[in-house]
């Protein structure tokens, strides 16, 4: 996937920087109604180009040249490509600040031609900036890449660099390698991509996001059964949605052609009082129900009868409608997490395949498909789970009322015994407890102990006067999470 961002996608990228200087000269040598079509399509380029070549910049200069330097480039050079980075995104800046005036400006305003002249000439220089500064990339970092690194530290670099965009960005990437390369090229670009995210539901997303560019029209039933359980409306009467969402529309699930407020209103019925007893596909919904107007149709942000917006934030892959901001699509989950988005709170870890907070990105062992397991107090399966996850201090995952629960009678985790959280306090008052008991310590014993949080077997000698159920120090690691069963 690295060395597929060193050509695969820097021929995209030069496609791109090319469109953006075409854009700028059609605008220059456009008149009449002509202008403020390409104006417009000169804009949306930009924001396009922008974004994708932003994000690749990124990346080298968080991910790929810190690895680079550890393996022999010099820190110049790495500073002389970030230099021009921070320089290409100044340029940037520049051309986003005139494309703003133009917009404001009317087709005949006095200094539109000194303007344009200016913007083809930013455009230009961007195209020629790009271009060289890849070609610098691929002559310098691309023999590094090839004779330093194993496949396996390219896969991790790689995952590193995926784990961090988001799936709008990641739609950016995959629109962009469709429209600018052929066909043998854009599928070892898939293909890439595909591999270096194969332990996660990456494939399936890509599939789903496809399907729905392919769709452009759907079957729209005239009759269907109405479920009104678990509905729920304000103080005015209008309707939310449910206990589980806020949202203003109905979804036609297609396993029972019935209408729920979400698939967990689906499944708590279904599960409980049908006779076909089945669980809701969030990704096979393809028709809504306004709650506002009663119009069955495609599923959509926006009512097509009534123009009233469902919820704040609507996915079109899971089909969630909430009115809850804070909720973003992991494309390597394939499921919507709560949480800002990748890169920006969360990243996503190909080998754990899941998606881990930054505050604790340092702290979390790698281990493969980390949440692919039920929680071991409530029993339930953590991927898929729609409550806030908790991570203990050895790298377990359960629910976060789970834990809070469970802590209250026991501080050792239930899958491996290491402690759940930090223990300091409690070691040293144990210290202060064992040195009156040995201060006064008369005859002793000979015990074994085990430890459970660094596996290790010990002989310890044992004052007879201490209590029974005081807690013994282990001598490998200082820690009082012994037992004397094992």
């Amino acid at each position: 996937m690295i060395k597929t961002e060193l050509h695969e996608i820097h021929a995209c990228l030069r496609h791109e920087a090319d469109k953006l200087n075409l854009c700028a000269n059609q605008l220059c040598n456009s008149s009449g109604s002509a202008w403020s079509k390409n104006l417009d399509d000169l804009v949306h380029q930009f924001d396009f180009f922008f974004i994708v070549y932003h994000s690749h910049s990124q990346a080298e200069d968080d991910v790929i040249l810190p690895a680079l330097v550890e393996k022999g480039l010099p820190c110049a050079a790495r500073d002389e490509l970030s230099r021009e980075h921070v320089g290409q995104h100044e340029s940037f800046e520049q051309l986003r600040i005139l494309l703003l005036h133009l917009r404001g400006l009317k087709r005949y305003a006095a200094d539109l031609r000194s303007m344009i002249e200016h913007l083809v000439s930013l455009t230009s220089d961007i195209q020629t900036s790009v271009r060289l500064h890849m070609k610098k990339e691929e002559e310098e970092l691309y023999p590094i890449l090839t004779n330093h690194f194993s496949s396996e530290e390219l896969d991790r670099l790689a995952g590193s660099v995926l784990g961090n965009r988001s799936s709008d960005l990641v739609k950016r990437y995959i629109d962009m390698i469709i429209r600018d390369l052929p066909d043998q090229d854009r599928n070892h670009a898939l293909e890439s991509i595909k591999e270096i995210a194969k332990t996660t539901r990456f494939s399936s997303w890509l599939k789903q996001v496809l399907f729905c560019q392919e769709s452009n029209q759907i079957f729209i039933k005239q009759t269907v059964d109405f479920k009104g359980a678990g509905l729920s409306w304000n103080q005015e009467g209008i309707v939310l949605g449910c206990k589980h969402y806020k949202r203003k529309c109905l979804l036609l699930f297609p396993c029972c052609e019935s209408l729920y407020p979400c698939r967990l209103c689906h499944d708590e019925e279904v599960l409980v009082g049908s006779t076909s007893m089945h669980l809701a596909n969030r990704f096979e919904v393809r028709q809504m129900w306004c709650m506002l107007c009663s119009t069955l149709q495609p599923t959509s942000q926006t009512c097509a009868n009534c123009a009233a917006s469902m919820s704040s934030y609507h996915c079109s892959i899971c089909n969630l409608f909430d009115e809850d901001l804070k909720v973003f699509h992991c494309q390597y989950c394939n499921v919507c997490r709560r949480g800002l988005g990748l890169g920006i709170d969360f990243f996503h870890c190909m080998k754990c395949n899941c998606c881990i907070s930054t505050k604790i990105s340092r702290q979390h062992e790698c281990r493969d498909n980390l949440l692919e397991v039920d929680c071991p107090i409530c029993l339930q399966n953590l991927f898929d789970t729609t409550v806030p996850l908790h991570m203990t201090q050895c790298n377990h995952f359960m629910h976060q009322s789970c834990y809070q629960n469970y802590i209250r009678h026991s501080f050792k985790c239930p899958t491996c015994r290491k402690c759940v959280y930090k223990m300091d306090n409690v070691w040293k008052r144990l210290d202060a407890i064992w040195e009156q008991v040995n201060a006064t310590a008369g005859d002793r014993s000979t015990l074994t102990i085990f430890c459970d949080e660094c596996n290790s077997k010990s002989t310890i000698q044992r004052s007879n006067n201490a209590p029974a159920n005081l807690a013994d120090q282990c001598p490998a690691c200082g820690t009082y999470n012994t037992n004397t069963q094992f």
